[in-house]
């Protein structure tokens, strides 16, 4: 008796297409033609609504990352300065960005409705917010624009607020808390380099990360940096030593670094849940490679 052999080829090509087919749309319509959402939730708490076919269609090539504390910050390449080198006070802040074959794309077809969870006033964590009000920021190259202007709004829901609002775009957005943090000048001045590109500072808790840039052959920058504890402060510079490389110099807490003997008057704060002592800065850091 013989056997009968049968083989199927399936070409690579044909693979793909079936792997890559939208099954919720498989006309290829436009989605806003396409009914249906889905959600997401990130681990800090922001839901992402996005409809449901353009999510399946992009979610491989879209990077979605949340900046809530130093580390994640500075990763992201983002600050804590507006455009006008106001220090703001981050109630949460995330990004998205089109990776890979999705890069050619400038925005989203659907717009996807944002909701970021918010501190409330008996909150004790790092971003209390003690008048409740906020305002929303977004940024495209990590120093934020106020979107005041834009639609959003402050809702309840679960037992908390949020903000809500519609993200057209991939982007940073960040929710800020409307506080004075009585940011006072600062002057940081650093030593051993024959040219200083730039000085960060960061702070645990509030969230801060502020970059400066010094004018053209100056080695100081004029910072602005906010009444806060100041134990958790500390301050890093890169530049070029004096045999032409780059050097980065090691984020070094203020409370080890030289200064000068005037202290910066810093009004007693209870802002945040931390008490500041008036006079706890001085005018000046030096900073040494």
């Amino acid at each position: 008796m013989k056997k009968l052999l049968l083989f199927v080829l399936i070409s690579c090509n044909t693979i793909a297409t079936l792997a890559q087919k939208n099954p919720c749309n498989p006309q290829g319509l436009p989605y806003i033609k396409v009914p249906g959402d889905t959600t997401i939730t990130l681990p800090h708490g922001t839901q992402l609504t996005f409809n449901r076919c353009e999510y399946f269609d992009i979610k491989d090539c879209l990077e979605i990352k949340e900046a809530y504390d130093v580390q994640s910050i500075q990763q992201q390449n983002l600050t804590t300065l507006d455009r006008s080198g106001n220090v703001l006070l981050s109630a949460g802040m995330f990004c998205m960005r089109f990776t890979g074959e999705c890069e050619t794309k400038k925005c989203f077809e659907v717009p996807v409705k944002v909701r970021m969870p918010l501190p409330g006033l008996s909150s004790n964590d790092c971003g209390q917010c003690i008048r409740n009000t906020f305002r929303l920021y977004r940024s495209r190259d990590g120093i934020w624009a106020d979107s005041t202007n834009d639609n959003f709004k402050i809702i309840d829901s679960a037992g908390r607020k949020w903000i809500e609002f519609k993200a057209d775009c991939p982007m940073c957005y960040n929710a800020d808390c409307c506080i004075d943090l009585n940011a006072g000048k600062t002057k940081v001045k650093v030593k051993g380099l024959s040219r200083l590109d730039q000085v960060e500072i960061t702070n645990e808790c509030p969230v801060a990360v502020l970059r400066y840039f010094p004018k053209s052959g100056r080695k100081k920058v004029i910072a602005r940096l906010p009444c806060v504890e100041k134990g958790s402060v500390k301050i890093s510079a890169t530049g070029i030593d004096k045999n032409g490389n780059s050097v980065t110099i090691p984020f070094k807490s203020i409370r080890e670094m030289k200064h000068s003997w005037g202290k910066r008057k810093c009004e007693d704060l209870n802002k945040m849940g931390r008490r500041t002592k008036a006079g706890s800065f001085y005018k000046k850091y030096i900073l040494r490679n």
